[in-house]
């Protein structure tokens, strides 16, 4: 027993002519239930990786005269989602960002972008005023200023030459 199938071309191309015999059309279905197989693990498979990258927010440090800045890059983390603390000459930032919601029909194509819980821990050198650290987080880049101490100023105190208190005079 013969099939014929035609398979049709591309605009502009002309399509093909085979004649298939029954173990052709049998592979051919075997191939494209295996075909069909593999493409719902990768697509599972795509879904896990998405959740498997971890989020970690790429920081700049740089020292000025009077403060350290540290530049963070948080894009798509809410201000309630982040938090930046210091404990024990550590200053801590963490937080958590989240994925978009993607409908259980639609699969990644890719993913590049990193989703999930980040900590990022960073040693204080000394003279940091704690008690005046800032934070602002504007279009997804979170600014941390750590103000040095300010060390008072050298005050030359003049030395005076005490002399004898002279006697009373009788």
């Amino acid at each position: 027993m013969k099939i014929e199938v035609k398979v049709l071309g591309r605009k502009g191309h002309p399509g093909l002519r085979r004649n298939w015999g029954v173990r052709d059309v049998v592979m051919g279905a075997r191939d494209i239930v295996l075909q069909s197989r593999l493409t719902d693990l990768l697509a599972q498979w795509r879904r896990n990786v998405v959740r498997a990258i971890p989020f970690t927010p790429a920081v700049d440090a740089i020292e000025t005269a009077d403060a350290y800045l540290l530049t963070c890059d948080m894009p798509g983390v809410r201000q309630g989602e982040m938090e930046a603390r210091v404990s024990e000459g550590q200053l801590v930032v963490s937080g958590k960002r989240t994925a978009a919601k993607v409908a259980e029909s639609d699969s990644y194509c890719f993913a590049e972008r990193a989703y999930g819980p980040f900590e990022r821990v960073f040693e204080l050198p000394q003279g940091i005023d704690s008690d005046h650290i800032q934070a602002d987080l504007k279009d997804g880049v979170l600014t941390i200023r750590l103000p040095k101490v300010v060390e008072p100023a050298l005050r030359k105190i003049p030395v005076q030459r005490v002399t004898e208190p002279s006697a009373p005079k009788a």
